[in-house]
């Protein structure tokens, strides 16, 4: 079950983070919405190395929570945290239905055995990074920062994709405590900044933490999921 669950959930990150374009987003009420869908299913098929009623399950139901979030949902934290939530007990529910969905599959048995292992590494990666920066663009959405512009926004999103990445790595690697080290590291970087406004502190603080949680989550996620394989 646990393969299977991994290969789903490494299409989804990918259906969602990687590959799904600009103009999707865009046009997710019309012609950007059935090609997103077809990625979902296309990233599917290729996890887990079959077209089966797995794969279409999981496609329809992708499909459906989509279509409700764009339909009924605001663009507000709780409903990307909804949404995303929703994606993954699917993928877990899929997974308990049809177990063997992994080994029946093209892959199982030509690949290494560890491969299982690597998807869930490189799933839970991808949702610390990616899917944790989106969740904080939308935390952090409004008011405004007086002084703020369009590159300090850029830098702090490669920063906090770094941070995560850092963090993710470490409590994998069995080091989680050097996570204190990274953040009191970013802390010290921010209040030194003798130019940033008090609002513009704050900001940074309530992101850096919102970050850390995001990705410790993730990696800690990732973590179970590797245990049962």
């Amino acid at each position: 079950m646990a393969e299977t669950i991994a290969a789903l959930f490494l299409a989804h990150v990918l259906a969602d983070y990687v590959l799904q374009t600009r103009w999707m987003v865009v046009t997710k009420r019309g012609a950007g919405f059935a090609a997103h869908i077809a990625l979902v299913f296309a990233t599917a098929v290729a996890c887990l190395g079959q077209i089966s009623v797995a794969v279409v399950l999981v496609t329809f139901v992708h499909l459906v929570i989509d279509a409700a979030k764009t339909i009924l949902m605001p663009d507000r934290l709780w409903s990307y945290l909804a949404d995303q939530g929703l994606h993954i007990l699917s993928i877990v529910a899929v997974g308990a239905l049809f177990p063997g969905a992994w080994q029946a599959g093209l892959w199982a048995d030509a690949v290494p055995q560890a491969t299982p292992e690597a998807l869930a590494m490189l799933a839970g990666l991808v949702f610390a990074i990616r899917a944790g920066h989106f969740a904080i663009a939308v935390y952090i959405a409004s008011p405004p920062v007086p002084g703020a512009d369009g590159m300090t926004a850029r830098h702090g999103a490669l920063i906090g994709g770094l941070e995560r990445a850092a963090v993710f790595a470490a409590v994998l690697g069995g080091v989680a405590a050097l996570s204190l080290v990274i953040l009191a590291a970013k802390a010290g970087l921010w209040w030194s900044r003798d130019g940033a406004s008090a609002p513009g502190r704050e900001r940074a603080v309530a992101a850096t933490l919102a970050s850390f949680a995001w990705a410790l989550a993730a990696a800690y996620a990732t973590r179970a999921l590797i245990a049962m394989l």
